[in-house]
């Protein structure tokens, strides 16, 4: 039984390196996804000013 344990836990120990490389490589990707999202309601907004003004 002490064996299923011990594989149990290198089994979790590994998952957790793996969520955890996972979850940087998933960081990164939201973070530049939302960098580009900004850029990108920016550029669209100034192309709306650009070409329909506000009337204050």
């Amino acid at each position: 039984m002490s064996s299923n344990g011990t594989l149990l836990v290198e089994a979790i120990a590994t998952l957790a390196v793996l969520v955890h490389a996972y979850w940087a490589w998933a960081i990164a990707l939201v973070a530049t996804l939302t960098v580009l999202l900004l850029a990108l309601v920016g550029v669209l907004n100034a192309l709306y000013d650009h070409y329909r003004p506000r009337k204050d």
